[in-house]
């Protein structure tokens, strides 16, 4: 909820379009907001996982009871934030996977279990998929700000609700879409 705020405030502030002088893991210049929410990830994250990854980070961030947590998450706090400065809407990404303490973030994709994102725009959505045995099931769900919590020492928090529960891609449809800017990557023939 806190990071949802983020894209609206940033373009008050005067820093929206500025770098920030650091270069992050995939070699993008760092928005003064790519920091900010990573450092809003790492706070709210750190008493919960054993560690952490971050598109913002060069190194692998330890949690505060390592010993004791049985996950490891991976995320980029503010995916697309080079649009904040012309309001295209933003986001985060994000996959939990069991600890793995001797050889961290190295297991495949299928040992997830936990993966999804939230964006920034109009409205905030959050999409999580939760692996349970052979299948997963994912669910999508709202920001209602009308929404307030004021139990369980939450005081003033929105409340996200289901608006989209045991989400399915259709077996067919009339539109794909695709990344080309992978395109060197693609098999041959594709």
């Amino acid at each position: 909820q806190e990071l949802s705020r983020l894209p609206i405030t940033s373009l008050l502030s005067e820093s929206t379009g500025r770098e920030s002088g650091n270069i992050n893991v995939q070699g993008e210049e760092q928005k003064p907001m790519d920091v900010v929410a990573n450092d809003i990830f790492i706070g709210a994250l750190k008493d919960h996982v054993a560690a952490m990854a971050s598109e913002e980070e060069d190194s692998m961030i330890g949690g505060a009871h390592p010993l004791a947590a049985k996950y490891e998450i991976a995320f980029d706090p503010l995916d697309g934030s080079s649009n904040l400065d012309v309001s295209v809407p933003t986001g985060s990404i994000f996959g939990i996977a069991p600890h793995t303490p001797t050889d961290p973030f190295t297991s495949p994709g299928r040992k997830l279990v936990a993966a999804g994102y939230s964006v920034y725009s109009s409205s905030v959505e959050f999409v999580i998929s939760l692996a349970h045995r052979e299948y997963s099931i994912v669910s999508g769900f709202t920001l209602d700000p009308s929404l307030i919590v004021s139990d369980n020492g939450m005081d003033g928090a929105e409340c996200f609700v289901l608006s989209r529960p045991n989400m399915k891609c259709p077996p067919k449809g009339s539109f794909y879409s695709l990344n080309e800017g992978r395109e060197p990557d693609w098999p041959e023939g594709l």
